[in-house]
């Protein structure tokens, strides 16, 4: 069944909350997925699923199967407003529903038309995900009625003979989720918040803005001639505002060319009357601090004493110079002065080897004679 002028609003869990998500599954005559579970006995043809009875086994399993979800199934529901609208869930969602079940250990977790009190005795024996095209034909062969690749496939074990009966005898036809979820509106199928209105009313919520934002930024501004001019951003009109000879205000386009500002800007309007520049007023040059002028008229000083030291510096210098060049002309001078000196004879050391050179015959001497002439005394 479709509904064509109810929002759409799809289902969502929030995977870290301890609060969200699928935390029962309800025994209901009225199935919320319009998919009624099979019911697993002896005599019923399902008996040839061997997952479910043991053959030559003749009492019932008291097991149900069928669809706890099924995706994008549109599921009618009523807001707190009294409004109804049309949710359904998405195989993503359904996936992190049912992993989010299993871990929280949900299993046993079984009830009656949705009431607090009327928890049976029952426990889920299997449970998966119709993800292929294999596990879809297998859900189809057992007579489950509705099922698409995405849907959550469950069966219990029920304890309890009378609720069993109950389901045997057609009271309790199906499945149908206790769910905490979130709600978020889709973009499909809403007529009443469709993609036009939402567009024209965002529009209408620009102008509103524009407007707003215009007429605060409006400016009014003095002439030089004493008129007052009406502007406001570049590529808008300039109007020149005045009032006739009765009192009643007007508003006349300004005309072309530049126009100064009491404030020492200027505006330049073109032919049609639209502002095309404001050229802002120069800024007046700043007067330098007290300690700034201060510092530097310190500064001026280090300066002037600096110089001094450098003229002292350079004096000083130049003495050296002259003190210098006249050294280097002493030094030349001696040197030439040197250089005419007549050159020494040199001294030559005669050793007692060279004097042996002039053999002497110490045979023909007297004892005294032989030691005055080893000794360079003379003979008397």
């Amino acid at each position: 069944m479709e509904y064509k002028d109810l929002r759409r609003v799809e289902f969502l869990i929030d995977e870290k909350n301890p609060f969200s998500g699928v935390k029962t599954i309800s025994l209901v005559n009225q199935p919320a997925m319009d998919s009624d579970f099979i019911k697993f006995s002896k005599e019923s043809e399902t008996v040839k699923h061997s997952y479910v009875m043991l053959s030559g086994e003749t009492k019932m399993k008291q097991v149900v199967a069928g669809l706890a979800l099924i995706p994008n199934k549109e599921i009618l529901r009523v807001d707190e407003n009294g409004d109804p609208y049309i949710g359904y869930f998405s195989v993503s969602t359904i996936e992190m529903i049912r992993n989010k079940f299993q871990k929280e250990l949900m299993n046993n977790m079984v009830n009656m038309d949705h009431l607090e009190d009327a928890y049976v005795n029952a426990y889920m024996i299997e449970s998966f995900i119709i993800d292929s095209p294999e596990r879809l034909a297998d859900v189809n062969a057992k007579g489950i009625i509705g099922a698409t690749l995405g849907s959550w496939f469950v069966a219990y074990k029920i304890e309890d003979k009378e609720i069993f009966d109950r389901v045997m005898a057609g009271e309790l036809k199906g499945f149908s989720v206790e769910a905490y979820l979130d709600k978020v509106f889709s973009k499909i199928n809403n007529n009443k918040l469709n993609k036009f209105t939402k567009m024209n009313k965002f529009f209408e919520k620009m102008k509103v803005l524009l407007s707003e934002f215009e007429s605060e930024n409006l400016e009014q501004a003095q002439l030089e001639d004493g008129s007052t001019v009406e502007f406001n951003a570049v590529g808008e009109p300039v109007n020149i505002i005045g009032v006739d000879s009765e009192g009643v205000p007007t508003s006349v386009s300004a005309p072309e060319g530049e126009h100064m500002l009491s404030d020492g800007r200027m505006i330049i309007v073109d032919g049609d009357g639209l502002l095309v520049s404001i050229v802002e007023a120069e800024a007046p040059a700043e007067e330098a601090p007290v300690e700034e002028e201060e510092d530097l008229m310190k500064d001026k000083e280090k300066m002037s004493t600096l110089e001094a030291d450098m003229v002292d510096l350079n004096k000083v210098n130049a003495e050296l110079k002259s003190e210098k060049e006249k050294l280097s002309k002493e030094v030349a001078d001696l040197k030439i002065k040197l250089s005419k000196l007549p050159a020494s004879k040199p001294v030559v050391n005669v050793s007692v080897a060279d004097k042996s050179k002039d053999k002497v015959d110490f045979s023909k001497m007297s004892t005294y004679e032989r030691i005055a002439t080893k000794n360079g005394l003379p003979i008397q």
